[in-house]
């Protein structure tokens, strides 16, 4: 599915500015909150325990194509944009270790515990993104 220009646009205002790879690096961590479940999570809804609760950006093709395209035009590392493309194609099977390559720290450093399953991922999308986010879901990765 070729994205439109339309979507793109969209996706640069739902994701915003990046200006750096600083930047480039919070927002894939920000994208890994709709996957993966963190510690003390589930004392707080969808938010790790000690953490601040960020605006959310959705996993959708069009925002990881944004990504991409600011990633290579930033020169970002070479494993940023390897992991932005294996997300692009609907590979999230290597989250936990994606993840802590992002945060650059050791898998077992990491404050994420676990992958979501498929109806924990769509609570989380309801609870964010609402019913519009669940049809871009869909549309996207079904």
């Amino acid at each position: 599915m070729a994205l439109l220009q339309e979507e793109l646009e969209q996706a640069a205002k739902n994701v915003g500015e990046i200006n750096n790879v600083k930047d480039l690096q919070n927002h894939l961590i920000t994208l890994s909150l709709q996957k993966l479940e963190f510690k003390g999570e589930q004392y707080h809804k969808f938010i790790p325990q000690g953490t601040a609760d960020v605006a959310r950006i959705q996993v959708t093709k069009a925002n990881l194509q944004y990504l991409h395209n600011q990633a290579v035009k930033l020169n970002a590392p070479a494993d940023f944009v390897k992991i932005i493309d294996k997300w692009k194609q609907g590979d999230f099977s290597d989250m936990l270790n994606d993840y802590a390559l992002i945060r650059e720290v050791k898998p077992e450093e990491s404050a994420a515990i676990k992958m979501r399953t498929e109806e924990e991922e769509q609570e989380y999308i309801k609870h964010f993104f609402g019913d519009k986010g669940l049809e871009i879901h869909n549309r996207d990765w079904k």
